[in-house]
């Protein structure tokens, strides 16, 4: 193992974890992860599982056993109700008027508890846990999911309950170095109405002999800015049906686990981090798990946000780009913050085909860091580098055919092998594939594509002169890739050009990019008339 691939931010954390397990006698290695099933869970939102998963890889590859636990934390309350929701088959609605009946009477339950607004699973929780379960799935991340809701009835959290009750003074202490508005009789757990099924009670009596405590539904205010009303009831509950504010549950839950190392976003850093770590030292007495923070992912310059529109899912990406480059978005420094620029996708898929490349053609430092990437989003090498086909290539030619037909033609004219496998191939057409959705549903490059069929303007008179001499000879014959790609090289020499430079303007006229695939051969893949009407429209400025 080289020293870059030593230093890789899993493979770090990996040892760290080993050592922490080794330290407190677990036998295996645990991965903690934990996702709120509030709603759809965008890309952003995946970095725990998705990451942690490549620190349980490492520390198998160390040769620990190693386990990836997600908690699909479905006792945190409703808040609000989102502006889309995903239906089962993953497709994204309004929220209509209809689900807002379902739901706006539900706000303020744990999430457990609210109805599906779909109708296919036993909750809302289950709905989006199942989602996010499956999307995990397609790019092959398996974590072991516990609901929190049955941990609770199971009692994982009843030592953690009554500690927390029994220590009320000391977490309240804690509490207010990290939190604002800590009130003076402020007890850290919150029993469920029994009245209104709502996280919305003060407890005002304790009795721990019977794991019981006394309420009153007074409503509260959910993450600092959802005011929810309670009912005004008065009961006595069990301290199963209730739970503990999110960041003691997620120290509890470090211990219920035994968790050794936990990925956790950025902003949690400073204050649920740390008052985690001190709580469980001082209240809880026992050591926090190794951490690995990271930053979040924007999409086109943006946080993404129902609002804004601008969120995707696991599902949504895979109509676009291969899981491997889904798993590839999370590879690198988790503290540098990643721009994923949908409209401009192909960017991502360069990125990840030159890593491939690199992992099995480069040498050098470049090339072992590249095998590392390759690793975490594939596996190992195999005898020989698979083929790819350009995506922008790709995003090109199924503006014309459709995918079957366009790798025909592609195949025909010479730019994908003959000599490829099956699994090759059939990867070529998965990606003219998505391409073909990403230009439909994402692109702006079809607008300067069909922009081709318009007069093209060009400074240089014999550039001109040589795109109107290959228009008259190949309008005058047929001729395959390797004679197109002849005929253009005759051309840059008959009107003393610079290869380069000609074949660069071809590239912008018929790609809108300065590089391609042979010219010649992508020429001969599309159709005639288009490409002599394409010639025939470029003029002198």
């Amino acid at each position: 193992m080289t020293k870059s691939q030593e230093q890789f931010w899993a493979k770090k954390v990996a040892r760290e974890a080993i050592e922490f397990a080794k330290k407190h006698s677990h036998e295996v290695v645990t991965v903690r992860t934990g996702a709120s099933p509030s709603g759809p869970k965008h890309i952003g939102n995946m970095n725990d599982q998705i990451r942690g998963e490549f620190i349980r890889k490492s520390i198998e590859n160390y040769g620990s056993k190693a386990r990836l636990v997600l908690t699909s934390d479905d006792m945190d309350p409703l808040r609000t109700i989102p502006m889309k929701l995903q239906e089962n088959e993953h497709r994204w609605v309004e929220t209509s008027e209809d689900i807002l009946k379902i739901l706006e009477p539900e706000v303020g339950k744990p999430v457990s508890r609210v109805l599906d607004p779909f109708g296919c699973h036993n909750s809302y929780a289950e709905h989006f846990t199942d989602l996010m379960i499956d999307g995990l799935k397609k790019i092959s991340v398996y974590p072991e999911l516990y609901y929190v809701s049955k941990l609770y009835k199971e009692g994982k959290y009843d030592w953690f309950i009554t500690e927390t009750i029994r220590k009320k003074d000391a977490v309240r202490e804690i509490l207010k170095k990290y939190q604002r508005n800590i009130p003076n009789d402020y007890i850290a757990f919150v029993p469920i109405c029994e009245n209104c099924g709502k996280l919305t009670t003060k407890i005002v009596n304790v009795n721990l002999e019977k794991m019981e405590v006394e309420y009153e539904c007074t409503g509260r205010v959910l993450h600092g800015k959802y005011e929810i009303r309670g009912c005004g009831h008065k009961g006595k509950t069990s301290v199963r049906e209730g739970k503990l504010p999110w960041r003691l549950e997620w120290v509890a839950d470090w211990k219920i686990f035994n968790t050794d190392a936990e990925p956790f976003g950025k902003e949690h850093f400073e204050g649920s981090w740390k008052s985690g770590r001190e709580l469980a030292k001082r209240i809880y007495k026992f050591d926090p798990p190794i951490p690995l923070v990271y930053e979040f992912f924007l999409v086109d310059g943006k946080k993404m946000s129902s609002r804004l529109g601008n969120v995707y899912t696991i599902q949504d990406m895979l109509k676009i780009v291969e899981p491997e480059v889904i798993r590839y978005m999370y590879v690198k420094k988790p503290l540098v913050q990643r721009d994923i620029a949908v409209k401009e996708v192909y960017k991502l898929v360069d990125e990840f085909d030159e890593i491939e490349r690199l992992a099995y053609e480069g040498k050098g430092e470049r090339a072992e860091e590249a095998k590392n990437y390759y690793w975490y989003c594939i596996g190992e090498l195999k005898n020989k580098k698979p083929y790819r086909l350009p995506y922008r290539l790709a995003a090109t030619i199924v503006q014309f055919y459709p995918p079957e037909i366009a790798l025909e033609r592609l195949t025909k004219s010479g730019i994908v092998p003959n000599d490829i496998s099956d699994e090759e191939r059939q990867k070529v057409l998965t990606r003219l594939k998505l391409a073909k959705w990403w230009i439909e549903e994402f692109s702006d490059r079809k607008l300067r594509i069909a922009a081709v069929n318009k007069e093209q303007y060009i400074k240089d008179e014999r550039i001109v002169q040589a795109f109107n001499y290959v228009y008259e000879i190949y309008k005058s014959r047929e001729m395959n890739g390797e004679e197109l790609q002849a005929l253009l090289y005759e051309a840059a020499r008959k009107f003393e050009l610079n290869p380069s430079e000609f074949f660069k303007q071809g590239y912008l006229i018929f790609l809108g990019e300065e590089h391609g695939p042979r010219l010649g051969n992508f020429l001969a893949s599309l159709e005639k008339d288009y490409v002599l009407k394409v010639l025939a429209n470029i003029k002198l400025e």
